[in-house]
């Protein structure tokens, strides 16, 4: 059984973020209790350790280079905005 959540209003759509957002750190209390099973634990621990070293370096260097990116394309088009309108005084005036 799927429950849409279109079909929700007020309090049960909230309820099922509050669920949704549980159920995530349920997830990780469950990886943390797996941890002393030889199995798991090993598979678990370098899991973590790929996540926190080069998961973490890459998105921390994506973000420095989307944050350029944006201020780049906003700094251009706040340029090209006001190029364009005194361009447009510069012709009408003529």
């Amino acid at each position: 059984m799927t429950i849409s959540l279109d079909d929700t209003q007020g309090e049960e759509k909230s309820e099922f973020n509050s669920m949704s957002c549980g159920a995530i750190f349920v997830f990780g209390h469950l990886l943390e209790m797996a941890m002393p099973f030889k199995a798991a634990g090993v598979l678990i621990t370098m899991i973590y350790r790929i996540f926190v070293g080069d998961v973490m370096i890459f998105l921390g260097i994506y973000f420095v280079f989307l944050g350029a990116f944006g201020l780049a394309t906003f700094l251009t088009f706040q340029v090209i905005k006001s190029s364009f309108s005194i361009a447009l005084i510069c012709t009408t005036r003529r």
